[in-house]
């Protein structure tokens, strides 16, 4: 039931809140019962859907491929579309465009990792610093690094990318600049590759 307060003259219109109503998919039919002989004078009803948003990782994922405007295998998380070095879930993670080689954060730095080696206590280190978005956890994206002695090999050992002083945001609201760290082993170990891995839970 609606109910409709007087408006006090016929020139004058008022809005009613509405009350939810579930509706089956496909044609519905609304009618108006009136529960008084003297019923008030409708102009017009107003519809509004309410859809419920993605909260799952993989929706959150398809969500924002559905945004982006990506079909087919454009779609797969590991495609570069724009050929700019980042693939589809990295440019989810930094805020990139996937169709559009980006231009840097709203910081002017790079969106993509940047890599600076330090040495400490006998052991090498690599950190990784990037844009990444705040909500990283809360989309179900996990970042961790990967080593193997020669580039190119199918064999690549996983390393934990622990974060390295406090996140700064890039003054976008929602993405933040992150430095990461990864330990690399004794310094006195041969060269090795490194490169940072990014996971999306359930995929």
């Amino acid at each position: 039931q609606i109910g409709f307060g007087p408006s006090g003259d016929w020139t004058i219109w008022i809005h009613t809140p509405g009350v939810a109503v579930p509706l089956n998919a496909g044609s519905n039919v609304i009618r108006l019962v009136s529960t008084m002989n003297n019923g008030p004078n409708v102009d017009h009803l107003v519809l509004d859907s309410e859809v419920p948003g993605p909260s799952t990782p993989a929706e959150f994922w398809a969500d924002w491929l559905d945004t982006a405007g990506l079909a087919g295998v454009d779609r797969e998380a590991g495609r570069d579309t724009d050929l700019d070095g980042l693939s589809n879930l990295w440019e989810y993670i930094t805020g990139g465009n996937p169709k559009l080689a980006d231009p840097p954060a709203v910081d002017g730095q790079p969106r993509a990792p940047r890599m600076t080696m330090t040495s400490s206590g006998g052991r090498c280190y690599a950190h990784f610093t990037f844009i990444c978005r705040a909500d990283l956890a809360a989309k179900g994206l996990t970042i961790s690094a990967e080593v193997s002695t020669a580039l190119g090999s199918a064999t690549w050992a996983s390393r934990t990318a622990s974060m390295s002083g406090t996140p700064q945001p890039v003054g976008d609201g929602s993405h933040e600049r992150v430095t990461v760290r990864v330990d690399l082993g004794p310094d006195t170990e041969p060269k090795v590759f490194v490169r940072l891995k990014a996971e999306l839970a359930g995929s």
